[in-house]
Formats: structure tokens, sequence, C-alpha cells
């Protein structure tokens, strides 16, 4: 039968092997980063100087040509002196160019091969994360065959070792549940706001056909905004519904949008009269709530996860 305890020193050999990795990625990324800030600001000195040596270079072909600047040089005998000035200028500015590319292709060079240094670093956080839980689970196997795996007999670890271990999974795998649950909340933000325009339009068409003398055209183009509306709320209560799974996911209730299947083309389009298009308006005007309520609410949840979210940021690359 085998020892359970003899899978925690293998996991916690891979764990230091993942936190170095890590620890390394991270610090090539800022060395990357750095070198790519000062690649742009190359790159755009460079443009500038090159620009510089086109404006020394077409003044000394103005000088060189036929134009009034030669006759008027000419006149006052200074074109040879003026030619000369120009001339250096252009040597100075073709050196300035020169030691600026060079400096550019140097850095070039320093980017690709940081980005290569990368390259079999890409999944060290998934590594990372997977070491952490086989730490986790050795502990947890080890304790299951009633092995106390900080305290022996057979191979120990260090107990801050596994609950630190334990600490930095869970907290890992709440920072990317929040996110998911952040992404959701702001795409069921945007539906609900679109859906809510949609919702006000009609609303707008719908005072024009109750109380502006509005008629059949007016009571299509209104009708047009409510399937609209409609459209939108549906989409909405999709984007709701993912949301929703992502806050079961943390633990947090989901939020429902009310049923508006009252936004329905209606009799009024052909029967036009006041009674039918106070209804459809209350309709409208319900909606309108029921969709700034649920939004209200999401906007409130999207904000306390976002919260949460900074509290969950990571302090080093380690965490």
């Amino acid at each position: 039968m085998s020892d359970p305890t003899q899978s925690i020193h293998p996991a916690l050999a891979r764990l230091n092997r993942a936190s170095a990795d890590l620890v390394e990625r991270a610090g090539l990324a800022g060395r990357l980063a750095d070198a790519e800030g000062l690649l742009d600001r190359s790159e755009t000195e460079c443009d500038r100087l090159l620009r510089r040596l086109g404006d020394e270079e077409r003044d000394v072909d103005r000088l060189e040509g036929v134009s009034v600047r030669r006759v008027v040089t000419a006149v006052r005998g200074s074109r040879e002196a003026d030619l000369d000035r120009e001339r250096a200028e252009v040597d100075t500015a073709a050196s300035a160019l020169a030691r600026a590319e060079s400096e550019r292709d140097a850095l070039r060079r320093r980017v690709d091969a940081l980005k290569r240094d990368l390259q079999p670093l890409t999944h060290a956080e998934t590594i990372y994360e997977r070491a952490l839980a086989d730490v986790v689970d050795a502990a947890d196997v080890a304790r299951g065959a009633g092995i106390d795996p900080t305290n022996g007999p057979g191979p120990t670890i260090d107990p801050l070792t596994v609950v630190r271990a334990t600490n930095l999974l869970a907290r890992r795998r709440e920072r990317r549940e929040v996110a998911e649950a952040v992404a959701a909340g702001r795409e069921a933000m945007s539906g609900l706001a679109d859906a809510l325009s949609a919702l006000r339009s009609a609303d707008g068409w719908s005072a024009w056909d109750t109380f502006g003398g509005g008629g059949l055209i007016s009571s299509a183009i209104k009708h047009d905004r409510m399937g609209l509306a409609q459209a939108r709320i549906e989409r909405g209560q999709a984007a709701l519904v993912r949301f929703g799974r992502e806050l079961d996911d943390l633990g947090l209730p989901g939020i429902v949008l009310p049923a508006t299947d009252g936004l329905t083309r209606g009799l009024d389009i052909w029967f036009d009269n006041i009674f039918t298009d106070v209804a459809v308006r209350g309709r409208i005007k319900s909606s309108i709530r029921s969709v700034q309520d649920v939004l209200g609410q999401v906007s409130e949840m999207v904000h306390e996860l976002e919260a949460r979210q900074r509290q969950l940021a990571p302090q080093g690359p380690l965490d």
C-alpha cells in the first residue's frame, strides 16, 4: 500500500520551480515593458530627426537650384557661405539620425531577446496555480488517510507552507471568479442601458401618439420602437442570466428582470383611440421603471464586485 505522504515533497518541489519561474517571468515582463517604452520614444525621435534632415536637405537644394533665394544671396555675396552652413546642418542632422537609428536598432534587438526569453514562461501562471493545488491536494490526501503531513510519520511539510498554499489558491480562484462576474455585470449593464434608451424613445413617440394628435404613422413608429426595446430587453435578460451564473459561483444572489411581454404590437395601430394609447403608454412606463430598477441593482452589484477586485489585486508575482 502506498504511503499517502510520498506525494508531498514532489508537489513541493514543483511549487518551488513554478514559483521561481513566475518570479522570473514577472522580472522579464517588467524589463520588456521598459524596453518597449524606450523603443517607442526612440522611434518617435528617429521620425523627428528624419523630418529635420529632410528639411535641411531641401534648404540646400533651394540654395543650389535656381530660385529667388539664390538670386538674393548671390546679390548679397553670401551664397557660398549660406551653402556651407546649410551643408553643415545637413551633416549634423544626418549624424544625429544615424546615432538615433543605431540606438533604436539596439532597442529592437533587446525587445526581441526579452520576448524570446519570455516565450518558455508563457504558461508559468497556470503551472504555478496547478502546483499550489498539488500541494494542497497532497496535504488533504494525507489527512484523509489519518496522517498529519506536518508532523510525520514519513515525509513532512512545513505547516505554514500548506496554509500559505491554501490561502493563495483560494485567493487566486476568487480573483478569477470576481473578474468574470465583473465582466458579465458590465455586459448586462450595457444591454440594459441599450434597452432603456429604446424604451425612452418609444415613450417619446407614445406621448406624441397619445397627446400630440398622432395617427397611424406615429403609432406605427411607436410600435417599431417598442419592438426594438423588446429585442434589447431580451438581450439584456440573457446577459442578466450570464451575470447570475457568475454571481452564483461566488455564492451571491442573482438579479431578475420582471417580464415585459406587454411590449408587443397592439390593436391601437388599427383602432387608434385614447384608451388603447394610454394603456400602451402605461406598459412602456412600467417597463422603463423595471429596467431602471434592475439596472440600478446591477450597477450597485458591479460596484461592489469592483471594490472586491481591488482588494484582491496581486501584491506580487506569487500572490
